[in-house]
């Protein structure tokens, strides 16, 4: 059985000993005009300047605030996805207490 195994591992080692080397790939540039662009942020582009008043607020405020557009509550730790930005859309971030930290468009 040792044998057997001695004839594997010594033909292992030549096919090894055949094999080309193995070659790092060489990156590949990629010209500017294909690249994803990322959404260019403009400042108040979801009202914001209105609803300056709602920040140190509880977040049940925001429901009684006419919005111009959509809105979401980020709660403390939450994470948010700079894939899914929307330039209109408002976050809140929240504490851990419910009252509202920061706004912002996203």
């Amino acid at each position: 059985m040792f044998a057997l195994v001695s004839r594997f591992a010594a033909l292992a080692l030549i096919l090894a000993a055949c094999s080309p080397p193995a070659v790092a790939p060489r990156p590949v540039a990629v010209p500017a005009s294909t690249r994803p662009a990322l959404t260019e942020r403009t400042p108040d582009t979801c009202r914001l300047a209105a609803l300056s008043a709602l920040q140190g607020q509880p977040a049940g405020n925001l429901r009684t605030v006419r919005l111009a557009g959509v809105s979401r509550i980020i709660p403390p730790g939450g994470i948010v996805d700079q894939t899914d930005y929307i330039p209109q859309r408002i976050n809140a971030y929240i504490d851990d207490q419910g009252i509202i930290t920061r706004l912002e468009c996203g």
